[in-house]
């Protein structure tokens, strides 16, 4: 996701810098959500799936 992220900053004008900042700490505080009401047992992998389809409904 970071990569993704930077790659987007990159190409990004200088303004939207702002805005990959609050969208990157949104998307940080959904995992963050999203991790402690999992069950004990989910995998990381299913995190990293629930990441991705985040990051693309955002970006």
């Amino acid at each position: 996701m970071e990569d993704k992220l930077s790659v987007i900053a990159k190409n990004s004008s200088p303004n939207a810098s702002r805005q990959l900042s609050v969208g990157a700490k949104h998307l940080e505080d959904k995992l963050s959500v999203i991790a402690k009401n999992s069950s004990p047992n989910a995998s990381p992998v299913q995190l990293l799936v629930v990441g991705f389809e985040l990051l693309n409904h955002y970006f």
